[in-house]
């Protein structure tokens, strides 16, 4: 009998561990349910007090409810529904996440709308790190455009692990050494180190 002791105690422990996981995800259903409802609020400030506590919400439900909020016609809900989406951390949450503002992205960076809105676009997708946002990223950097953006959106691409942003990269300074773009060139030379932890191209 007192052979069985431990195994029967380590049986108990896993069975409460097990009872506690699902208390906390039933909680955390809870309360997604409860902060999409707030997110459906008239009232601008609910929204972003809302957006606030689902920074630390990873419930699959959210997803669609913050992405829909990245367009909202006030500011201040959708920089809140930006950081909430950059704080995602399950696979499938985090690639829809980065899709929903590489087109956001896009768009801004067609109009150059608000600029703290587009700085914090372009910080997400590097935090988000996924493939979908190198594009959005690196396409509309022109000569024109000033170098504290054009330094962001590299940095950005060099914090996505994979083979395409490298690629990206590259394909970006040979346009450089077409064009001249001495400072592009290196800016993406310190990115592609970083990426890569190799030497930068000269």
């Amino acid at each position: 009998m007192t052979r069985l002791l431990p195994a029967v105690l380590l049986v108990l422990a896993f069975a409460l561990s097990a009872s506690l996981a699902m208390t906390e995800e039933v909680d955390e259903k809870a309360q997604a349910a409860e902060l999409i409802l707030l997110l459906k609020s008239k009232d601008s400030s609910v929204r972003v007090r809302a957006l606030e506590q689902a920074k630390l919400n990873q419930h699959s439900s959210l997803s669609s409810p913050l992405a829909r909020l990245v367009s909202d016609k006030e500011l201040g809900v959708r920089l809140g529904a930006i950081e909430a989406l950059a704080a995602r951390t399950e696979e499938k949450a985090r690639r829809k996440a980065a899709s929903t503002l590489a087109s956001r992205l896009n768009r801004l960076s067609k109009t150059r709308g608000d600029q703290d809105e587009l700085h914090l676009l372009i910080e997400s997708l590097g935090t988000l790190g996924e493939t979908s946002g190198i594009k959005p990223l690196i396409d509309p950097i022109e000569v024109e455009m000033d170098m504290d953006e054009v330094k962001l959106r590299l940095q950005a691409v060099a914090n996505v692990p994979h083979e395409k942003a490298v690629e990206a990269l590259i394909d970006f300074l040979a346009k450089g050494r077409r064009s001249g773009r001495g400072p592009h060139r290196r800016e993406a030379n310190n990115a592609l180190r970083h990426l890569t932890g190799g030497n930068p191209r000269e």
